[in-house]
């Protein structure tokens, strides 16, 4: 049986009461992991959302994480909070952190959700995919990962895409663009145009070097139409960042 799909508004504390008035439940980044200690950044937080763990750089491990893991316990009763975000580095140390936390979660029937790059820390997490893409196309993205994973255990996150790319590109990677500095391009360029591949729009424009640059970016249409397709495709959730996206996440996660 197919459930319908969770959406989760991601914010920071300054952000999570004006997060909180859309109606949708919160992944309240509310815990730093610093210097191996959890440092709390909200007095409270909405109930019955996820607690979002993130680190402010190379996050250092205490030898014995049992300790830790009892901690986000405690502070996942305290808050009255449904599961755990594991806002964590793709790297040894956020692998080393996931596989130590996710297992004790999952065995106690609470849904944790962490980057899909860390899928070896635990065969039961929900797996984030970020919703961005340069190259292939948003379908064959979504294809690949339901090769390696059933549906239910993805999630996507509905990137706000703002990249500019020199032609020929030489990464995948591009600029990210301030939001200043994409509405003056924007607006100068005038035409926009989507791609169906990529479900993404982009406009050209001729930089002062004199080369050709396209800017890739996400608006509500592309991002509802990734929606759509997660949806139609069986993903359990969907995640967006409350700073990219404000008020206009009411359009995007309802159907």
């Amino acid at each position: 049986m197919q459930y319908p799909m969770k959406t989760f508004t991601v914010a920071l504390g300054r952000d999570l009461p004006q997060a909180a008035v859309l109606g949708f439940p919160c992944a309240s980044l509310a815990l730093c992991l610093s210097d191996g200690h959890l440092i709390p950044s909200a007095q409270s937080l909405p109930y019955g959302g996820l607690l979002g763990i993130y680190t402010n750089g190379h996050a250092a491990l205490p030898q014995d994480l049992r300790p830790l893991c009892r901690e986000v316990y405690t502070y996942l009763c305290r808050f009255g909070q449904s599961g755990i975000l594991l806002d964590l580095p793709e790297d040894e140390n956020g692998l080393t952190l996931a596989s130590a936390l996710c297992p004790l979660l999952s065995n106690m029937g609470l849904p944790c959700y962490l980057p899909v790059a860390l899928s070896a820390a635990d065969s039961k997490a929900g797996l984030i995919l970020p919703s961005a893409i340069s190259g292939g196309s948003f379908s064959g993205m979504l294809d690949h990962f339901l090769s390696r994973f059933p549906a239910d255990r993805l999630a996507l996150e509905i990137v706000r895409t703002r990249h500019d790319f020199p032609m020929p590109s030489p990464d995948s990677e591009g600029t990210l663009l301030s939001a200043a500095r994409f509405d003056e391009l924007r607006t100068a360029a005038g035409e926009t145009y989507f791609s169906p591949d990529l479900c993404a729009r982009y406009f050209t424009y001729i930089h002062p070097d004199s080369k050709p640059h396209l800017v890739l970016f996400d608006d509500v249409d592309s991002a509802r139409r990734k929606m759509a397709a997660a949806r139609e495709a069986g993903l359990s959730a969907a995640f967006a960042l409350y700073c990219e996206w404000g008020r206009e996440l009411r359009s995007i996660f309802c159907p």
